[in-house]
């Protein structure tokens, strides 16, 4: 039960901003709720507001955003669907999460995390010379053991993973929607349409939604096979990176 802004695409990538108020300020200034440093964004730039059960956007900036895909001119506002992303700037890119009630409600606290019965009578327990070395050798044992077990585990999957290892994702994801949103040199408008779905692929999977990420990073793809010249290869650098991009993206989904 819960509604929380998070950062999908740009700087500070999977930073969350719990909804609490019914109306809250986004923007570059330090007044605003949703308070966001990303280069371009200006000190007010949009308004959310819970209103009828659901969320509205009001366009601050002096230039129109894109929410959902869609244009939101400037001085305009629209409903913002739950789970939709608002594009602010080229770069950044703000996920409205909703799980049940999408109400404005307070961040749940932490929960403290006490000690089990068991342990605490372990801890407090006084045992004879020869009990607690029998205890302490055996919990070096086992600490011994899980070391090596987690060493043999980390290593496996670093060789299953070696192909993505070194991949920052959050930045190929910035430079690729950077490069989507440029206008293409022929004047066609293809890109707008694959900026959005890939766009929607990457907030499903920051939200855990593997499968629909999947199924949207499926889609992107068949929105690019077309695109392939006679010796299957992309006339664009953009296609190639975006082809490249969402393989490693499924090969991350699917395991």
């Amino acid at each position: 039960m819960s509604a929380k802004l998070v950062v999908a695409a740009g700087p500070s990538t999977g930073t969350e901003f719990w909804i609490e108020d019914e109306v809250l300020r986004i923007g570059a200034d330090a007044s605003c709720a949703v308070c966001l440093t990303a280069p371009g964004v200006p000190a007010h730039a949009a308004t959310l507001e819970f209103r009828d059960g659901g969320y509205i956007v009001h366009n601050r900036q002096t230039q129109a955003l894109l929410l959902d895909g869609k244009t939101l001119p400037q001085n305009s506002f629209a409903s913002w669907p739950a789970n939709g992303s608002l594009q602010l700037t080229r770069e950044l890119v703000v996920a409205l999460v909703v799980k049940g009630d999408p109400a404005p409600s307070k961040r749940p606290a932490r929960p403290l995390v006490l000690p089990e019965a068991d342990e605490l009578s372990v801890v407090s327990a006084d045992p004879t010379p020869a009990q607690g070395g029998g205890k302490t050798v055996m919990q070096l044992l086992v600490i011994v053991v899980l070391f090596g077990l987690a060493g043999m585990l980390f290593i496996i999957d670093r060789k299953k993973n070696a192909s993505t290892a070194d991949r920052d994702v959050p930045v190929e994801f910035a430079a690729l929607v950077k490069d989507l949103s440029a206008a293409p040199a022929d004047g066609s408008t293809g890109n707008a349409a694959l900026r959005s779905v890939l766009q929607e692929a990457r907030v499903a999977e920051l939200r855990g939604h593997k499968d629909q990420a999947r199924l949207k990073y499926t889609r992107v793809t068949e929105m690019l096979l077309p695109r392939r010249n006679p010796d299957g290869k992309f006339a664009s650098p953009t296609d190639e990176k975006a082809w490249k991009f969402v393989m490693g993206q499924l090969n991350e989904t699917t395991e």
